[in-house]
């Protein structure tokens, strides 16, 4: 008789059944799984290939490989060690035998830094492709998977260099716009006409797309519970080593932290308790590296408008001059309020017993009078780590030989800069802290208002904030660098001014190089203004701003080819641009009312000004208070300004030519390194710099310049009344100024007990050898 099939068990259950009494094993359950379609079926293989797919991070490998080729390919290309723009083959090969070792161990410092960058994009890019796989159901063979996330690694560099390159062309400029041909296009499209926000805004939108795409399809495909199911199980088999990647993130991400809070701060001392009555203000001096006082002021607001604002608030000397222009001498002046022959500190590269006997300065007497003392500045504030100045603390790059070939093996990575052209990056390597084309005054602006804020806690501070941006090479972030020049400009000066064309030997600069320099100078002096901007803002917010002595000032001008005077300062002394310098006092404790003074100051008498208004003196100072012309109704004090040249940093160029001076070696002959690898002047030719030093003195009317030669001496006398550029040498129709100035001159050249022999500065060493 035929079974009927149950109608609920189906047609193969009696023989399931039957199988069961004859004790035969019935058949392997159904698969009763939902179906999701053919494409997301479970993947066949073995228990190792099971193992793989549960590891969510599988082929990140690509990401380092990819980076480390990177490194070796910008690695195999050449670069000239060279010293403030100048190469020479005797100083490679002396650099080579005593720093090989460490040029060697510098390289592989950024190929450690490549490592890092290709393995958090390998796991980036290989958690995506692993979200994609997921997703669909289906997983790419190693091999394609691997070159996918090559691929990602790429693009995503790529991305990452074209928006610095907006930011920061200076970093790429060696790289991309001197190759000429389609790397110079590229730069000039992508600084032209791409705009920054959209480059980096649209990179973070496809970055988020890729790696949140994978949810959107899957959602589409899948319910809520099988969702979270596959995710559980796409991530289960790979929790342990997640966890162990995750720790390790932790501790390497506490100690950038902790580098981070240690960064470059040399502590000297605590501020001790003030001397008694009521505290002193504070006091915060801003100051900008190569700031003419003719782009400062009232009514200038073209270029620096939080300036002339601050302007119209302070005292504003119009004639303020320095004695030296260049960086580590003036600030040694202006922080002593001592001549230079007194000081000691006569050039760049003073070693150390120079520094060591430089004496009292307005930090040690402030710190004696209870402010905490701080310093901080980017590239040009180096010097601060090689003279504290009596600064209790100092956030500042180091500089020494080691810092320059740092650098210049950092110059070889450009791809590199996209990681470690921000804070965090100068942190984790430090010499770059000390790089010209990287030095962000908004960046800067930060270290000074967090610095102001932690000591404002601690009672009455005194801070000085140093930014370098307007020195050369004008190396301005985006927007300034093209804010002041002519788009279609193609020259070879776009993006910034290197030292190395400082001189103009070969005279091949026309005027639109000469306008594109001086644009590219004001658009730092103007990202400068902005920084200076927000720290006025946050003394304001915070109501400091009235118990806060404000100083602005510079510790040199510059030349800028005015009238032949050719670029830059301290190669000669025609002119007033690299020797005026903008000082503006504004003090809201003393009530000074605002007001311009035209008679001559000196950097010498800031010290003992500054130092009288917060109620200390300065015992050793050559300076004079300048109270009477703060308070007024004086203009004018009557003061003589003494100058005198620094070494030359290249052998000729407009407005310093041979046969104005006495010659010695170019600048790498000129220096030698001390053992501790700092540079420092040749000792051997120590006394020629100084002879070779042209000098000046100025009244409010006449200027008279003493050049020696190997002619002998020239005198040369400018009536600044009717020549104020220096154009004509009356010289012969006023002997009489001439004979009086040059005394004076003359006898404040000999302060340091040099003496005059047929007309030249002799100085003691050499008279004593006599």
């Amino acid at each position: 008789m035929r079974r009927t099939p149950h109608p609920t068990l189906g047609a193969e259950e009696p023989e399931a059944s039957a199988r069961a009494v004859a004790g035969t094993p019935p058949d392997p359950a159904p698969d009763v799984r939902p179906n999701v379609g053919p494409d997301v079926q479970p993947e066949v293989g073995s228990s190792a290939a099971a193992s793989r797919r549960g590891w969510p991070l599988r082929g990140m490998s690509a990401g380092p490989a990819c980076m480390g080729a990177w490194f070796v390919v910008e690695l195999v290309r050449f670069s000239r060690l060279q010293m403030m723009g100048v190469h020479d083959a005797e100083l490679q090969r002396t650099l080579l035998g005593r720093f090989g070792w460490y040029l060697i161990g510098q390289q592989l410092g950024v190929l450690g830094a490549y490592l890092g960058i290709g393995v958090l994009l390998g796991a980036v890019g290989a958690l995506g492709f692993r979200l994609w796989e997921w997703a669909r159901g289906r997983d790419l063979p190693a091999g394609r998977r691997w070159l996918a996330i090559v691929a990602f690694t790429v693009l995503v560099e790529v991305w990452r260099i074209a928006v610095t390159v907006v930011h920061y062309p200076q970093l790429f400029t060696e790289a991309l716009y001197e190759q000429g041909g389609l790397r110079r296009e590229l730069q000039v499209i992508l600084t032209s006409h791409v705009p920054s926000w959209l480059l980096s805004g649209g990179g973070w939108l496809l970055l988020g797309l890729f790696l949140a795409g994978p949810l959107v399809v899957a959602r589409r495909r899948l319910d809520a519970r099988e969702l979270a199911r596959r995710a559980g199980r796409a991530i289960g088999s790979g929790r342990r080593r997640l966890v162990l990647a995750g720790s390790m993130g932790a501790v390497i991400a506490s100690l950038g932290v902790a580098g981070i809070v240690q960064r470059s701060t040399a502590r000297a001392g605590e501020g001790l308790a003030p001397a008694g009555g009521a505290p002193p203000p504070n006091l915060l001096i801003l100051a900008v590296d190569s700031l003419r006082a003719d782009r400062v002021g009232v009514g200038r607001t073209t270029v620096a408008p939080n300036l002339a604002a601050l302007a119209a608030r302070s005292v504003q000397f119009d004639a303020a001059h320095v004695t030296i222009p260049r960086t580590f001498p003036s600030w040694v002046t202006l922080l002593t309020g001592r001549w230079p022959a007194h000081h000691g500190v006569r050039n760049m590269f003073p070693d150390a017993a120079e520094r060591e006997r430089v004496g009292e300065t307005l930090p040690t007497v402030l710190t004696a009078r209870g402010l905490q003392t701080a310093v901080v500045s980017d590239f040009s504030g180096e010097i601060f780590s090689r003279f504290p100045a009596g600064f209790a603390e100092r956030d500042v790059p180091h500089f020494d030989m080691r810092v320059v070939l740092a650098q210049a093996g950092f110059n070889l990575h450009p791809s590199l800069a996209p990681w470690v052209a921000s804070r965090i990056g100068h942190t984790l390597f430090p010499a770059l802290g000390a790089a010209p084309d990287n030095a962000d005054p908004d960046r800067l602006a930060d270290r000074v208002i967090e610095r102001i804020e932690r000591l404002s806690r601690r009672g009455p501070f005194f801070v000085t904030a140093f930014f370098s941006a307007p020195h050369f090479p004008y190396a301005a972030p985006d927007p300034y660098y093209r804010r002041f020049t002519v788009p279609d400009y193609a020259g070879r000066f776009r993006y910034q001014k290197p030292i190395a064309a400082l001189g103009n030997q070969d005279g091949s600069l026309d005027f639109a190089d000469r306008a594109q320099v001086a644009g590219l100078y004001d658009g730092a002096v103007a990202s400068v203004d902005d920084a200076i901007g927000r720290v006025l803002g946050w003394l304001e917010e915070h109501e400091l701003d009235q118990n806060t002595i404000v100083v602005v000032l510079a510790d040199h001008g510059e030349n800028l080819y005015d009238d032949d005077s050719g670029m830059g300062h301290g190669e000669h002394l025609h002119g007033d641009r690299a020797l005026n310098i903008p000082l503006l006092v504004y003090d809201p404790v003393h009530h000074f009312p605002p007001r311009r003074v035209p008679g001559i100051v000196r950097d010498i008498d800031l010290a003992p000004t500054l130092a009288h208004l917060l109620g200390a003196s300065m015992a050793t100072s050559d300076g004079v208070d300048l109270a009477p012309l703060l308070r007024g109704p004086a203009t004018s004090l009557g003061l003589l300004a003494f100058a005198e040249t620094d070494v030359w940093l290249v052998p000729e160029g407009v407005g310093f030519r041979r046969h104005e001076r006495l010659p010695y070696p170019a600048l790498p002959a000129l220096v030698t390194l001390a053992p501790d690898d700092d540079i420092v002047l040749e000792p051997s030719l120590r006394d020629l710099v100084i002879v070779a030093k042209q000098r000046a003195v100025r009244t409010e009317r006449w200027k008279l310049l003493y050049q020696p030669t190997r002619d002998g001496v020239r005198w040369s006398l400018f009536d600044l009344r009717a020549d104020p550029q220096e154009r004509r040498d009356v010289s012969n129709q006023h002997p009489e100024v001439v004979v009086d100035l040059a005394q004076r001159l003359l006898g404040w050249a000999t302060l340091d007990g040099s003496a005059i022999e047929a007309g030249f500065v002799l100085p003691p060493t050499r008279t004593a050898a006599r």
